[in-house]
């Protein structure tokens, strides 16, 4: 009995969302960095959800297996216990929840509305975010906008922003908010706006379509291996964060079947891979970038976040809730959330001078069409509805 009492007081109990997680263990640097990571109010325990017991093990200081709901998987010796059983707590959070759709963006709010800012890895999403953040608008999330499917509605998930350090790792920050916002988890927000960031530069060594990104996971040491000697993909460079790889990618020859060859590795090794998708480019000196901002159609941006969408992965609860035809149904319930919000492209520069054109755009001092300002407030967007006939590209690309 007295064992029991001492594994609760270990143990780490968060509300992810739809989803309660138990985590326990026998590495206190693992549970105190869960603790750190998600202390927002949000995330406390309590209410309704799918409730998973999550347990890790060590022995002689290195992680050998972690149980999941009675699944137990084997741990790569010498890896660190702690990111482990952070990235292992986001993932059940991404297979289970159901409720919300998890678009992989920054999130903050002005005035009563949800801003996205949405866009590929490394394009400086959480920058942009916290730049915003700095002038007064209220963090939601750094790198996951949760969407709830019954309201359409932004959520807070405001787990500790990840912020880069120029001699790799990062610093987890938690975000400043109004006094109000720290002491209470935020309501749903409708979204007023979203910008697809598009950052500039020349792609890596190929035409965009021809580079490709690869992540793995911590510890895929036999996948990371595959790809090294891959006779079809040439490294064109690699990076390193919490133990996550990332290689970039390009054909040996004018030619490669790249996207076919990257297609049967991630059919065979689904469960090492984080992510995986054209490159994106790189950006140029961020001094010498003018931001620019130009209007989007509200389907075409409802498109991109579908493709943007975290849990959308196979097998996954959410696609399972949605049918036969899982992604259209994301991308009506994510076009009928964009219902009120303008939506934009913006190719980025430094993160001050990017935070003021989100700025005045949202507030009516600059519009995207001629300079001149013309929204007074977030509102519908005014980009007309496309035809019969782009509807049904739509869900062709949805299809494929």
């Amino acid at each position: 009995m007295a064992s029991e009492s001492v594994t609760t007081m270990r143990a780490v109990d968060l509300n992810l969302l739809d989803v309660r997680l138990r985590v326990d263990g026998d590495v206190p640097p693992a549970l105190d960095m869960l603790r750190r990571l998600y202390d927002a109010p949000e995330f406390a325990a309590g209410g309704a959800g799918r409730s998973v017991e999550l347990t890790f093990q060590v022995a002689e200081g290195r992680a050998r297996r972690m149980e999941v709901d009675g699944r137990s998987d084997r741990l790569p010796a010498g890896a660190d216990p702690a990111a482990l059983v952070c990235e292992a707590v986001f993932r059940e959070v991404l297979v289970r929840s159901s409720d919300y759709v998890l678009v992989h963006a920054a999130a903050v709010e002005h005035r009563g509305r949800g801003l996205l800012l949405v866009g590929p890895p490394f394009a400086g999403k959480t920058t942009l975010g916290l730049a915003l953040a700095d002038r007064g608008l209220d963090y939601y999330s750094d790198d996951v906008a949760a969407v709830r499917r019954s309201d359409g509605r932004l959520h807070p998930f405001r787990r500790r922003a990840g912020v880069r350090l120029q001699g790799g790792g990062r610093d987890y920050r938690r975000v400043s908010s109004s006094p109000d916002m720290a002491e209470r988890a935020p309501a749903g927000v409708v979204i007023g706006a979203v910008f697809l960031i598009e950052p500039a530069g020349l792609p890596l060594e190929a035409e965009a379509e021809e580079a490709w990104t690869l992540v793995l996971a911590p510890g895929a040491t036999d996948a990371g291996s595959e790809i090294l000697n891959h006779p079809a993909l040439r490294i064109a460079a690699t990076s390193e964060d919490r133990g996550r790889v990332r290689f970039d990618l390009i054909p040996q020859s004018a030619g490669s079947a790249t996207p076919a060859a990257l297609r049967d590795f991630v059919a065979r090794r689904v469960q090492d891979i984080l992510y995986v998708g054209p490159t994106p480019r790189r950006w140029p000196q961020a001094s010498a970038v003018q931001p620019e901002v130009a209007s989007l159609a509200r389907e075409a941006a409802a498109l991109e976040l579908v493709r943007h969408t975290l849990n959308r992965q196979p097998g996954s609860a959410l696609l399972r809730s949605y049918g036969e035809h899982p992604h259209l149904g994301i991308y009506a319930d994510l076009l009928g959330a964009l219902a009120a919000a303008r939506c934009y492209r913006l190719r980025p520069g430094t993160p001050e001078a990017t935070a003021e054109v989100v700025l005045g755009t949202i507030e009516g001092r600059i519009d995207p069409a001629t300079g001149r300002p013309e929204h007074k407030h977030l509102g519908p967007s005014t980009a007309p509805a496309r035809g019969a006939a782009a509807e049904e590209e739509s869900r062709t690309c949805m299809r494929a």
